[in-house]
């Protein structure tokens, strides 16, 4: 089958999306597909495509303005995706993704949907543009598509509420590949960074106000001479979030054990997953994110918010789950602090759940599903 993935951003700065969309691509290759790619030439990194095993790639201009925009419309996208059985678009808040849909459904041809993310607008930035995106343009993708394909439970309901055939809503959770992620010594990645012997607590993601990376910062300078035996390594690219936070933890009480990373990838991440004590993900809203997973898989404890969406963590005993504020992430760093014990069961804990839950092998089949049942459909 012929397979075309639709993505506005691939690279890995851009994120779990990418990683996914990236991910869907190697699947459905391992099971006998043949998978192209169209996305926008702005950031674009082949050498992430063709690991994935994607080498044909059709690229597309654009300019920002609160959203990528593409500088070719349906009229350009319609001579590409016409040679393709099935298509499959990634993320909400996409409008090449919005582009291709226009075009797949004028044209009678099948396509799959993955917000990879939530649908209903979580914060203030530009939420009257968001609104009027969602109800026109996110409202459209879903309800002509084959199938919606959901990362969590909240997506899941989200796009409940869009789609006119319930049927067609799938949830498939984020996965990992177990052979990214063998063991490393523990020493390697503080020595490489000059940290201290003292234990770890680590943030690895987007700087984003979102990821609330500041609420765990003010948590951690609140416990003061509590966290003493604790350094806190924040790893994300430069930007102003960052700067911002950087600025704070110069203040800080315990500001000789706060470290600032530059993004990390392949065997330096899964390092530095094992070199660390305790996972945060202090987000204000995720879906599902996927260094949750990837530092479970390294047998990693996980302090993580109620929003994050990924409760399986703390029903299996694999996570601590607090409210996303500081003073939820202040509670929850505390309890962790004086039960070191029990950080190391949660990390046994963590790791068995997501082996058996999340590995591509198996979530791969399901995908491979239903394009298939896609293209017998059509």
């Amino acid at each position: 089958m012929k397979i075309l993935l639709v993505d506005d951003a691939i690279y890995p700065l851009a994120g779990g999306s990418a990683e996914r969309s990236m991910r869907i691509g190697k699947c459905l290759i391992d099971h006998g597909h043949e998978v192209d790619l169209l996305t926008l030439a702005r950031d674009y990194d082949p050498e992430f495509a063709k690991k994935n095993g994607i080498n044909k790639v059709y690229l597309l201009p654009s300019i920002k303005y609160k959203y990528l925009i593409p500088l070719k419309g349906a009229g350009y996208i319609k001579h590409i995706v016409k040679d393709y059985d099935v298509v499959h678009i990634s993320k909400n808040w996409s409008l090449l993704g919005f582009f291709a849909a226009y075009c797949l459904k004028k044209y009678n041809i099948p396509y799959i949907f993955s917000p990879m993310g939530f649908i209903t607008v979580h914060n203030n930035k530009s939420r009257l543009v968001k609104f009027f995106y969602l109800k026109y343009l996110t409202s459209f993708t879903i309800k002509n598509c084959s199938y919606c394909i959901t990362v969590s439970n909240q997506e899941y309901q989200d796009c409940l509420e869009i789609m006119l055939d319930k049927t067609k809503v799938k949830l498939i959770p984020n996965g990992f590949v177990a052979a990214d992620f063998t063991e490393c010594p523990h020493n390697v990645f503080r020595e490489k960074y000059k940290l201290s012997s003292k234990k770890m607590l680590m943030f690895l993601g987007r700087m984003d106000p979102i990821k609330g990376v500041d609420l765990l910062l003010e948590a951690y300078d609140n416990l003061g001479q509590h966290a003493a035996d604790w350094q806190l390594v924040i790893i994300g690219p430069e930007n102003k979030y960052r700067r911002e936070l950087i600025s704070k933890a110069v203040k800080a009480i315990n500001k000789d054990l706060i470290t600032f990373i530059d993004p990390l990838y392949a065997d330096e991440k899964r390092c530095a997953y094992y070199a660390c004590d305790l996972f945060v993900i202090p987000s204000l809203y995720d879906a599902m994110t996927i260094v949750a997973l990837e530092a479970a898989a390294c047998g990693k404890p996980i302090l993580i918010t109620e929003t994050s969406d990924f409760p399986g963590l703390a029903l299996n005993g694999a996570s601590i789950q607090v409210p996303p504020t500081v003073e939820g992430i202040e509670t929850g760093l505390k309890y962790a602090f004086d039960n070191p014990q029990l950080l190391k069961s949660m990390g046994s804990n963590a790791r068995d759940y997501v082996y058996a839950n999340f590995d591509w092998n198996v979530l791969g089949k399901q995908y491979d599903e239903i394009f298939n049942s896609v293209k017998k459909k059509n």
